[in-house]
């Protein structure tokens, strides 16, 4: 998958993305993955996770506001369905009660992402955007 993916907490002071048992349970559940931070003041983007090993293989970036995920790449032998679950799994480190959007880098077909979403409405949007 080349096109980005991004998950936007949309509600501002809401709360924020949930950094550090992200990345334990990133390393546990990917092992392999390396994570990057940047000191730099001038990215917007400033932590990266990437792994590009045997089974899923993606890059992921963290915006220094904490409330903006980009899946930058994402590929695997069963892409569509594991693309979902993916972004299913990184949903659930954002707080619960706030609303989560998923939209694609033209800012088209917009949704509202639940943490009770299924996995076949994340496919269907995965289709629908053209991921």
């Amino acid at each position: 998958m080349s096109v980005t993916s991004f998950l936007h907490l949309s509600n501002p002071g809401g709360g924020e993305f949930d950094t550090e048992t992200f990345c334990g349970e990133m390393a546990r559940k990917y092992p392999g993955t390396d994570t990057e931070q940047s000191q730099s003041k001038s990215l917007a983007y400033d932590i990266t996770w990437s792994r590009y090993a045997d089974g899923p293989q993606f890059e992921v970036r963290l915006d220094r506001t904490r409330r903006t995920l980009a899946v930058e790449y994402f590929y695997s032998a069963d892409r569509i369905r594991d693309y979902a679950n993916f972004i299913l799994w990184i949903r659930q480190y954002f707080p619960r009660e706030q609303e989560v959007v998923l939209v694609d880098e033209n800012n088209e077909a917009p949704m509202l992402l639940s943490p009770e979403a299924a996995t076949e409405e994340i496919e269907a949007w995965i289709f629908r955007a053209g991921v």
